[in-house]
Formats: C-alpha cells, sequence, structure tokens
C-alpha cells in the first residue's frame, strides 16, 4: 500500500535480500563447476541460446502486453550442463528444499522486527520467480511484500524409481529442448495412499512454475504419468513450508516466526480442560491438536487494521445500465467508509445551478470533495486509495474495479491503481488486498451453513436487511438523476452498510473469513473468489503433504475405486440414489418434534471410516465390513483422511465450540460461536464434494457408500419409532418429524440412535403446528416460539410476482395466530378472503393499470436472474424472450452495444402475446389472466391442500371452508 520513506523501513524490507557478495560467491560456485559435456560444441550452444533468447522476448512482448509479470528466464543451456552433470555422474542432491524449510532455528524474541505481521496472502511474484508473502504491518498500516528465501522450486512428482527417469531424460534429452529447464531429480519416498504402501519416487524439480506444463506434458506423452504437477505453485509453497495464511508472524533476517499470543491461556478453565484432554486421549487425534489448536484460538488482529470500502456512482442515461467494460459514462460519486468511522466522499460539482447543501442524514465526520472535472476526481481517487491496505466492495468485480480500470484507460490517466483480469474476472488494487462481499455472500455454501439461508437473493439490499439492522437506500428512477446532496449521501450509506457487513457483530464476518483461510491454508483473495470445493481441496493437498502422502490424480482413483454405480439414481443428472426423504402425512399436526441427526453425512464418513483410499481397501480381513444396502467396504485397518480429519473437525465442533459459544460466562463464547460456524460450513461441504466429479479426490463408490449408509440410519430410525409407538409424519435426508407426548420417548430415542448407529441425534425444532402437503420438501409450519417456518413453497420464493407475495404473507400471519385446533375455525375465514381477493383484483386487471382496482405492473412482475448472455440461451425462456425486447428496445434507442449482463436481474409481465419487461410496459396492456390465476392456484393449493381442502370448490366460490372442521 502506502510506501514507507523512513530508512528504518527501507531497510527492513531490504533484510530480506541476501547481500550481493553472498549472492556472487554462490553464482561463483556454480559457475566453477567444469563442463561435463564436452561433446556440446560451440555451435549448437549459440545456436540455442539464440532460439531461447527470442522465445523469451516473444514471451516476455506477450507478458507486457496483457499485463502480466515478465518471468525472466535462466540461462537454458547452464541448466542443461548442470542435468547432465547429475545424469553421467549420478549423484542427486537428495536434501530437499522442504526439508531445509522444516529444520528452521527459532529466533529469539528479542532479536524479532518490534513490528508483528499479519499474512493475508501468498502469491508469485514472476519477476523474481519466487514466491511472495503479503503481510499486513499492524503498526504501520501497511502491505509488506516478502520474498521467499528458501531457494524453494516448483517441482512434480514421478512414481517410478529415480534411475528409470535418469535414463528417460537422458534418451530424450536431445530432442526435448524443454529438459533443460531441470534443475534437479530427487529421490524421495511417499506413501501411496491407493495401495497403503511406502515406495520410491522421483521428484523432477524445474526453474519456473511455467516450465511444469510443457514437461509433465512430455512425460505423459511416453506414457509416464506425473503426479501434482497441476497445483498452482504459490499454493505447493504454503503446502511445503507450512506458512499458515491469517495467522501473525514476525520477521528478522529472512526468518519468518510464528507469534503466539494465547499458548499460555487455553484452556481458560476447567471445562475445556477437560474437553482437550479428552481429544488428546483419542489415539486418532491426539496428533491433530497442536496442529490445528493455534487456528481456534490465536489472535485475529480486528480493531488493529484499517479496512474501508469503495463504492462508485456513474452518470448514465435513462434506462440505460452502465457497462463495466466499456465504462462509456461518466463517474460522478465515490465513497471510502473506514472502520474508524471515518468516510471521504469525492463527487463531481453540480453545475446546473442547484443547491449544494449537505444532506441532513450524513454524519459531521463525513468528509466531502468536490472537484470540476471527472479527471480530477479519479487522480484524486488514484492518490486517496493507496492508504488504505484492505479495500471492501460489493460486486467490485465485476462493477467498481472493472469501470474504474476503463474508465481511466478512456481518461488516459496513467499509474492507474486498478487492474481488471478478464480471464478470472476479479479486479485488483495495487499494493492492496481487495475482498468483493459479493461473491463471499453468494457463495452458496456460505449462504446456507454460515448465515442459515437468511437471505435469498445475493443482493446488497436483501442481505443487509437480513443479517443487519441496515437498510439500502432504495432510489425510484435513476440514480444521476439525484440532487448533489441525495447521491453523496446514498453513496455514502452503501459503503456503511458494505462495510458493516464485514466489520459488524464484532468483526464476525471477517474473523470467519481468517478462521477459513488458516483451516484451509489459502490466502484470503482466493478465499473470497473461490468456491468450497476450492477450499477443501487446498485442505486435502495440504493434509497429504504434511503427511508424506503422494496426492493422488483424479482419474487414477477412478480407475482403482470404480466409476460405475451398484444403485439407479431417481433424479436426473445423478449417478447414484440419493438421500432418503420419506412420504410426508398431509393434514395439520399439532406439537411436532424434528430430530434432526447432527452432521448426519460428516458422522457417517467418521463412524464408517469412508474416504478414497479407504472404500474397498483391498485387504482380505476388511471385506467383511460391509456397507448397509451395498456390496462395498471399508477398511479396517487404516484410517482414511477423509474420516479422519472431518470427523475430528465435527467433533470438535460439537463436544468443545459448539458447546462453549452457548456458555456466556466463558471469555471467549462470541468468538468460539464464529469457530463453530467456520466448522459448520466445513464439514457440511464434506459429502458434496467427495461426491463431485470435478474435485480431485472425487471417489463415486465412498459418495455413494455414504448415502446408502444415510438411507439405512433413517430406515431404522423409523423401525425403532414404531416399535416405541411413536407416530413419524415425515422425513428427509437427515432428520425425522415425530408426534410424541412423552419427553421420555424422545430422550430414549436418542440414546438409542447414539449407542446404535453411533451417530447423534438431537431436537432441532418443535412445530406448535405443521401443515404437510402430499408433496415432499413443500410444508409451512409455525414454531413454538411463533415464528413461521416455510419450505419449499411457491409464494415464499422470491421470483414469484409481489401480489402473490404479499398475500401469501397474510396467510401467513393469520396462520400465525392459531395456538389450536379450535382456533383454525376463528382465522379460516379470513384466509378464505385473502385467496378470494388475488382473484378479484385479476378480473380487474386484464387491461393493465386502466381500473384503480387491479393489480399495477410492478405488483404484477415476475423477477429472475439471468445466468448467462441472451445470445446464450438456445431455447425460448420467458425471463429471457424478455430480456431480448428489452436489448432490442435500447439499441433502437441508440445504445447499439447495450447487453443484459449475467447476473442481473430481469422483471416482465406475462401479457396474452409474449412476455414483456417491465419497463416497457405501458398503459392498456393486454394481461395473460388465465396464467396469473394458475400462478395463484399453484401457491395457495399448497397451502390449502395439507389443511384438507378443495381449493378447486373455493377458486369457483362453491365452498365454505368452515364445513371442513
Amino acid at each position: 500500500m502506502k510506501k514507507s520513506s523512513s530508512k528504518s523501513s527501507k531497510k527492513k524490507l531490504l533484510s530480506f535480500i541476501p547481500k550481493k557478495k553472498e549472492e556472487k560467491k554462490i553464482q561463483e560456485k556454480k559457475e566453477s563447476k567444469p563442463s561435463l559435456d564436452n561433446k556440446i560444441n560451440k555451435e549448437k550452444k549459440e545456436k540455442t541460446i539464440k532460439k531461447y533468447e527470442l522465445s523469451n522476448k516473444k514471451k516476455e512482448i506477450r507478458n507486457i502486453k496483457e499485463n502480466r509479470p515478465i518471468d525472466k528466464p535462466i540461462n537454458p543451456i547452464k541448466s542443461e550442463i548442470q542435468l547432465k552433470e547429475e545424469i553421467q555422474e549420478k549423484k542427486i542432491n537428495m536434501k530437499s528444499s522442504v526439508e531445509v524449510l522444516e529444520k528452521k532455528e527459532v529466533i529469539p524474541k528479542s532479536e524479532m522486527s518490534n513490528n508483528p505481521l499479519f499474512l493475508l496472502s501468498v502469491r508469485y511474484n514472476g519477476l523474481k520467480n519466487k514466491a511472495e508473502m503479503v503481510f499486513y504491518d499492524t503498526i504501520l498500516h501497511s502491505l509488506k511484500f516478502v520474498e521467499d528465501h528458501t531457494n524453494h522450486r516448483p517441482y512434480f512428482i514421478v512414481k517410478k524409481p529415480i534411475n528409470e527417469i535418469l535414463s528417460f531424460i537422458d534418451y530424450y534429452k536431445n530432442k526435448e529442448l524443454s529438459f533443460a529447464k531441470i534443475t534437479s531429480i530427487d529421490q524421495i519416498y511417499l506413501q501411496d495412499r491407493l495401495i497403503f504402501s511406502s515406495s520410491q519416487m522421483t521428484r523432477v524439480t524445474v526453474r519456473t512454475p511455467a516450465d511444469v506444463p510443457p514437461i509433465r506434458d512430455i512425460f505423459r506423452s511416453k506414457n509416464i504419468e506425473t503426479y501434482e504437477s497441476e497445483i498452482r505453485y504459490h499454493l505447493n509453497w504454503i503446502f511445503d513450508t507450512k506458512i499458515v495464511p491469517g495467522l501473525n508472524y514476525y520477521s528478522n533476517n529472512n526468518e519468518i516466526t510464528l507469534v503466539t499470543s494465547r499458548k499460555n491461556e487455553i484452556p481458560v478453565n476447567k471445562k475445556e480442560d477437560d474437553i482437550l484432554k479428552g481429544f488428546e486421549k483419542n489415539k486418532n487425534y491426539s496428533s491433530l491438536i497442536p496442529e490445528f489448536l493455534p487456528f481456534f484460538t490465536e489472535h485475529i488482529p480486528t480493531d488493529e487494521l484499517l479496512l474501508a470500502s469503495l463504492d462508485i456512482e456513474v452518470e448514465n442515461p435513462p434506462r440505460q445500465f452502465p457497462r463495466a467494460d466499456t465504462a462509456r459514462y461518466p463517474v460522478i460519486c465515490v465513497s471510502i467508509f473506514s472502520n474508524k468511522k471515518r468516510s471521504l466522499i469525492l463527487a463531481l460539482e453540480d453545475k446546473s445551478g442547484n443547491s449544494n447543501e449537505r444532506h441532513s442524514k450524513l454524519p459531521d465526520s463525513a468528509e466531502i470533495r468536490l472537484f470540476s472535472s471527472e479527471k480530477e476526481l479519479l487522480n484524486a481517487l488514484n492518490s486517496l486509495l493507496i492508504n488504505y491496505p484492505i479495500i471492501i466492495t460489493f460486486n467490485g468485480d465485476d462493477f467498481d474495479i472493472q469501470y474504474l480500470t476503463n474508465r481511466m484507460k478512456n481518461k488516459n490517466i496513467r499509474n492507474s491503481i486498478f487492474k481488471y483480469n478478464g480471464r478470472n474476472k476479479t479486479g485488483t488494487i495495487e499494493n492492496c488486498i481487495h475482498i468483493d462481499l459479493f461473491k463471499w455472500y453468494n457463495n452458496p455454501a456460505i449462504k446456507t451453513y454460515a448465515y442459515s439461508g437468511k437471505y435469498k437473493k445475493s443482493s446488497l439490499g436483501e442481505i443487509v436487511s437480513s443479517l443487519t439492522n441496515n437498510k439500502k437506500i432504495e432510489v425510484e428512477g435513476e440514480i444521476s438523476n439525484l440532487s448533489l446532496s441525495d447521491l453523496i449521501y446514498y453513496c455514502w450509506n452503501d459503503t456503511k452498510i458494505t462495510l458493516d457487513l464485514i466489520i459488524g457483530d464484532n468483526y464476525s464476518t471477517w474473523k470467519l473469513m481468517i478462521l477459513l483461510c488458516r483451516i484451509c491454508h489459502i490466502p484470503i483473495d482466493e478465499l473470497v473468489n473461490k468456491r468450497v470445493s476450492s477450499w477443501l481441496m487446498y485442505f486435502l493437498y495440504y493434509e497429504h503433504r504434511s503427511r508424506k502422502y503422494l496426492i493422488p490424480n483424479s482419474r487414477e482413483i477412478a480407475r482403482v475405486k470404480g466409476v460405475n454405480a451398484q444403485s439407479e439414481a431417481l433424479s436426473k443428472n445423478k449417478k447414484f440414489q440419493g438421500a432418503e426423504v420419506l412420504e410426508p402425512k398431509p393434514g395439520v399436526h399439532f406439537e411436532i418434534t424434528v430430530l434432526d441427526f447432527a452432521s448426519l453425512y460428516p458422522s457417517i464418513i467418521s463412524s464408517r471410516n469412508l474416504s478414497y483410499e479407504t472404500i474397498n481397501c483391498g485387504h482380505t480381513e476388511c471385506r467383511q465390513n460391509l456397507i448397509p444396502g451395498t456390496s462395498y467396504y471399508s477398511c479396517v485397518k487404516e484410517i482414511g483422511i477423509f474420516s479422519l480429519l472431518f470427523g475430528f473437525l465435527k467433533d470438535i465442533r460439537v463436544k468443545w465450540f459448539k458447546i462453549l459459544a452457548k456458555d456466556s460466562t466463558h471469555p471467549f463464547s462470541s468468538f468460539y460461536g464464529v469457530v463453530e460456524k467456520s466448522l459448520k460450513v466445513l464439514i457440511n461441504a464434506a459429502y458434496g464434494v467427495l461426491g463431485a466429479e470435478f474435485f480431485a479426490f472425487y471417489c463415486l463408490a465412498a459418495a455413494e457408500a455414504t448415502t446408502s449408509v444415510g438411507r439405512f440410519v433413517i430406515q431404522k430410525t423409523v423401525e425403532k419409532c414404531n416399535e416405541m409407538n411413536i407416530e413419524v409424519l415425515y422425513g428427509d435426508t437427515d432428520s425425522v418429524f415425530v408426534k410424541s407426548t412423552s419427553t421420555d420417548q424422545i430422550e430414549d430415542l436418542i440414546t438409542w440412535s447414539d449407542k446404535n448407529l453411533g451417530i447423534s441425534l438431537e431436537i432441532d425444532k418443535i412445530y406448535r403446528f405443521i401443515a404437510l402437503s402430499t408433496r415432499k420438501k413443500n410444508y409451512l409450519g409455525v414454531l413454538s416460539n411463533g415464528n413461521l417456518d416455510i419450505k419449499g413453497l411457491v409464494g415464499k420464493k422470491s421470483n414469484t410476482p409481489k401480489f402473490i407475495q404479499e398475500a401469501f404473507n397474510k396467510v401467513g400471519m393469520e396462520l400465525q395466530k392459531i395456538e389450536t385446533q379450535d382456533d383454525f375455525k376463528l382465522y379460516l375465514k379470513e384466509i378464505e378472503n385473502i385467496v378470494k381477493e388475488c382473484y378479484s383484483r385479476l378480473d380487474k386487471s386484464k387491461s393493465l393499470e386502466e381500473n384503480p382496482e387491479g393489480y399495477t405492473a410492478s405488483e404484477l412482475a415476475f423477477t429472475i436472474q439471468m445466468t448467462k448472455f441472451t445470445k446464450e440461451y438456445s431455447s425460448k425462456v420467458q425471463h429471457v424472450e424478455a430480456a431480448r425486447k428489452l436489448e432490442d428496445h435500447r439499441r433502437s434507442q441508440g445504445n447499439k452495444n447495450y447487453q443484459i449482463q449475467p447476473g442481473m436481474f430481469i422483471q416482465f409481465i406475462k401479457t396474452l402475446n409474449e412476455p414483456y419487461p417491465l419497463e416497457l410496459a405501458e398503459k392498456g396492456l393486454g394481461i395473460d389472466i388465465e396464467s396469473y390465476k394458475s400462478h395463484v392456484h399453484t401457491t395457495f393449493n399448497q397451502i390449502l391442500e395439507s389443511l384438507g381442502i378443495d381449493f378447486e370448490g373455493l377458486r369457483h366460490k362453491k365452498v365454505d371452508l368452515r364445513k371442513f372442521f
């Protein structure tokens, strides 16, 4: 970020660079080696050098054009000579850089840098051909970029003895010039978990990460399989050095040393001490405690950091959404809001003569700077933003950063700090960590497990209103038409509520991010930009590497474990039978308890020892350990890595952090709540990735075995309930809905499950009443606390027209008033009237907005998100047809390049002829009333059917609801 001009700061940075004299000695020592291949003539050397120089020059030019770091090559002839020396003399250096790293000396604290450094990211620096750590200096509030000094180099593994590889390279060295980029060949020993055996393998080390793919491909073309050759270099470096993103370090003389802040404070009480001792006694978990404990207990910097949110507003013509890729319209307002409660707004002067009075709701701490030209504003932004090491945006990758990147190019502003990578679709800011919260909150795992599905749309407005007490300001019409004071306040409010999404609730979201970085060994910028499958892949890569396990190729897992399922899939795009969903018993049921198998699939993976290597392990003595409902068997000799790791995370969550998070007297209860949430995200995603074909450790057999045991668990539980005269009303995947008048019965069932199934059963919900329809995964109920709980019903879905949603909510409010069976008679008439009103007002809406008693255009509009460009849709889908009509209209109005972007929401009305975009809808438009009535039927029939009511009778006004009770 902001570069320090002090000499002391400069010295600290330079302390990581070896002195030139030492470098020179090392170089002279290397060059003093005699050439061991006198047969290479001078002409051949010169020809090869020229060829590589030309190739590297072209690559350099290409990198400059594409804004990539220039990868300075090492002389290929020198590497070839070194390789030949190794081949001819067979003197292979067996000491790897990894082993050297593991033998670091601990530096006394007195000799360390005074400033603790918080590791945020690790990157590959192409200019220096080294990994580079990105630290946050919590004293200077700036980023420190520290390059690797361990001589670590990129490599891949071959599952063959070293002599075979040396002979192979020697044979092809003159035909394959890429082999000149091999710098060393080492003999190593790794365990192949698919055969549970350690064997001699060969590590092939090359000069740069870019050298791995071509050499790997040559090996594979000669039927020599390579391993760990598709892991990106900076991740390899993290796994080998065991440097953990999200932890605090000191640095001194090129050494990075972990800061331990709470080592002597854990455990903090006897209860925690007993829990910890219980884990340490478990032979499988004892080795994991020292590895994971620092992740959960070490301090996470919050107020010590300087974070700021960024938002821009653009002046665009009416009904035209500004495109970030072209950035045609001026930036008229920018807001920066920091966690130090300071904010700065940059805006263009209002030259229309309107009042420039300060907005009454804008706090005095907000500083406003007005500019006479956009170029001045953008130049000021360039200068000001370097003061903030961490920038937070909402949808900044797709809009704000991309727009600023292209707008500054359009305005010929040099030295722009904004860059946009179109290939990765990420925006970066020079010397800064950029976090796009849209990608974080749009992550399905985060949405479901961290925030319990509290928001449906991943829009700033809905997320903020669902998770905080803040609100996004709603604007009718164009934002650029706001007065200057309203525009400034609107932009300022967006940055305020965006920042609160990461620092609110005592920085709970920030802490959650950092915990996941630690556990999964992933830089924070990659954590936000990638899905949970990538997090778990990095997590498993690291755990394999730390145990000296060979990381297998997914195609090898498929070859050894098979690709054909033993069960038949019951739904499309599935390869095997999934979860058990019991048939619901339709009707209204009172006093219902929902029992949930805590983390069912992770529990099965743990208790049944399911993992890619332990399923059908090949041991004769394991073949009797069959998986219910299949012919698969699991290993009884070796514990699988999935079973070990996710079993540990599950148990430490349930038996430690979940318990203590609820203990208000515990000093870290709030923080442990965040820890518990982070573990929940990971363990619930474990099964999903195991059964995902794109995942590196995908194993169909293990995934199918997991669901088979899940069905077995539900079936056995139903059988036990029948024995105990407990009525089962419904069951779905990992839960059963039961009607029981005795709490003792429930407790007995929970005890039975733990003892006989090895899986914890717990009370999840208690319903005052629940209305079940004949459809699975569709029900409505009122919980014991009076809250309405709706699952799968159309009226709750965000794409449903507003008038149906409002009617649905009214029905829900009436249902919430019901306490007993007799109460139904009091409230059913009102429910009847709500549904009848929908039909009545629709009949008055045949001609759009001509009858004031009918529905308005916005009330009739469907809202659906575009997932791709309109030209990429092959079939005629209604919202796509509306989007195409909108595009045609915009283009006819002069915006020839207008395009609906993926992620945008399309609102349309169903007319007698075709779907019509909401913003083009005109008064008098003919509405397809029957289609809307069909939607009303679909929505309310589900509810009324569960109440035992004939909806058709209600629709035609022939039925009195009360007669059904």
